[in-house]
């Protein structure tokens, strides 16, 4: 059977990187007894994965993980699981949903279309008007240098699914993916430098995941 985990990362553990964090979570799971089925082969490992890997410093609370556990559970039993994992948990983990993934459903990493973020500044570089006007452009280029060091732009307008200002906060909504993955920390570095911000300039800032989403009859639904 397979369970998806929604959960958030925040406080000091937005400092580990992914690989660590993946052994943080196996730890937990065997401490808490959580029933977890492992992979085949030479090298078995614990069999769950996290739809969309965090950057090092970014904080959520709308991350997901798919689990592969050894049996069946009902949905009182999974909440119990859910409950046990908690008290494993380190601080800046908590697990704040779980339900049964469905016979063929699609696993998270694939799933996975868009996420959305707040980002915080320190300063106020960006207002509404600006925001909306560097949200008018028709295209908003980036170069982007494949592996071979070729490099070659790259329009992100269709990719920035929703971008707003409110209470000194920017919010935005961006496609996330194999085939078009954008970077809230590259939007932001666009929107500065359309606002006049000095190339040089120190801007300090910190980036919140607050939900990763799924295609559902052509509307964005939570993971």
């Amino acid at each position: 059977m397979k369970a998806r985990l929604k959960f958030t990362k925040t406080g000091p553990i937005r400092f580990v990187g992914h690989l660590d964090f993946m052994r943080t979570l196996q730890k937990l799971f065997r401490r808490a007894g959580i029933p977890v089925a492992y992979s085949e082969g030479f090298s078995p490992h614990q069999n769950f994965s996290i739809a969309a890997p965090l950057p090092v410093g970014t904080t959520s609370e709308g991350d997901y993980l798919d689990m592969q556990l050894t049996h069946a559970f009902d949905k009182g039993e999974l909440a119990s699981l859910l409950a046990k994992a908690n008290q494993a948990a380190p601080p800046g983990v908590r697990f704040l949903t779980a339900r049964i993934l469905e016979e063929g459903e699609t696993a998270g990493m694939a799933a996975v279309a868009a996420s959305s973020y707040v980002v915080e500044l320190q300063d106020s570089l960006v207002d509404a008007g600006i925001l909306q006007a560097f949200m008018d452009q028709e295209q908003i280029l980036v170069l982007k240098i494949n592996k071979k060091g070729k490099s070659k732009e790259q329009d992100l307008r269709p990719g920035i699914l929703a971008f707003d200002l409110e209470d000194g906060k920017l919010h935005m909504t961006l496609a996330t993916g194999s085939v078009f993955n954008i970077k809230p920390e590259t939007v932001l570095s666009l929107l500065l430098e359309f606002a006049g911000t000095p190339a040089g300039q120190d801007v300090h800032y910190r980036v919140h995941r607050t939900e990763l989403y799924r295609q559902a009859d052509g509307k964005l639904v939570p993971l």
